[in-house]
């Protein structure tokens, strides 16, 4: 396996030395997939989402791309509440998908993001674990003996490390379903901080990863994304940092998957 990771590339406020240093890591790395973890756009205006969408195509790679809370129409309360991600399909529809099959892993997202919430902070995240189900289900059908992945905007358990306070609903509960049913790794964005962490129950053997940003709402940590790599025994996640004119990687992380070779 070997898939390219990104999120928040937030066009419209994107930091374009990045954008440019992320493109020619990736035409070099040559992944099987790309994994887009939301946020897109800044504000989910048509110009943003046009953007992005027109710079992930350029990248030459299928791409499984979930929304984040910045790619509903925020200054259309209205749109927000009847079809927050309809102009974000509008435009990446026609060449993303939400799911993705491959000899030796397949993804799917999930939409943890919201249009609107009963909760002053809209824009945090909020799981509907029938999705979950689904997906994970589709996982274990769809490889059997690979690696499983399930791509989402929002972290399910927030990290200690975290420069986001804030509790995605059912996340807990979330993550358990993807325990139990064989995910191997959870991806996400949205708090602009690159990490892998083990989820703290079960086998140990289901993994938390969340990836930096390409643009200029930076919290504490470079422009970066992420790659991952297996052989399958082992996760190799690696953040690239894209703050300079070249990539460089910034720190790798091996974790073993859960033995699941075909006899």
């Amino acid at each position: 396996m070997r898939v390219a990771v990104l999120s928040d590339l937030h066009f419209g406020d994107e930091d374009r030395c990045a954008i440019a240093t992320a493109a020619r890591f990736v035409g070099a790395y040559r992944p099987e997939a790309i994994l887009m973890a939301g946020d897109l756009s800044m504000y989910g205006r048509r110009r943003e989402l046009e953007a992005a969408a027109d710079w992930l195509q350029s990248l030459g790679a299928p791409i499984v791309c979930t929304p984040g809370n910045h790619d509903t129409p925020f200054w259309d309360i209205v749109a927000r509440a009847r079809a927050p991600f309809a102009r974000y399909a509008g435009f990446v529809g026609g060449f993303a998908t939400g799911a993705l099959v491959r000899p030796s892993f397949a993804a799917c997202a999930v939409t943890t993001a919201r249009g609107m919430q009963l909760r002053r902070n809209w824009a945090l995240g909020s799981i509907d674990l029938r999705e979950i189900h689904d997906a994970a289900t589709l996982l274990a059908r769809a490889a059997p003996y690979g690696v499983r992945l399930i791509v989402a905007h929002h972290p399910f358990v927030t990290p200690d490390a975290s420069p986001l306070s804030g509790r995605t609903r059912r996340g807990e509960r979330a993550m358990r379903l993807c325990v139990e049913a064989g995910v191997d790794v959870i991806v996400t964005g949205h708090l602009h901080m690159p990490f892998v962490e083990a989820a703290p129950y079960g086998d140990g053997l289901t993994y938390a990863t969340g990836c930096g940003t390409l643009s200029e709402r930076l919290r504490g940590t470079p422009p970066s994304m992420l790659t991952l790599d297996s052989d399958g025994d082992w996760l190799a996640a690696t953040c690239i940092d894209c703050s300079g004119a070249e990539p460089s990687p910034r720190w790798t992380k091996r974790r073993k998957l859960r033995p699941r070779r075909s006899s």
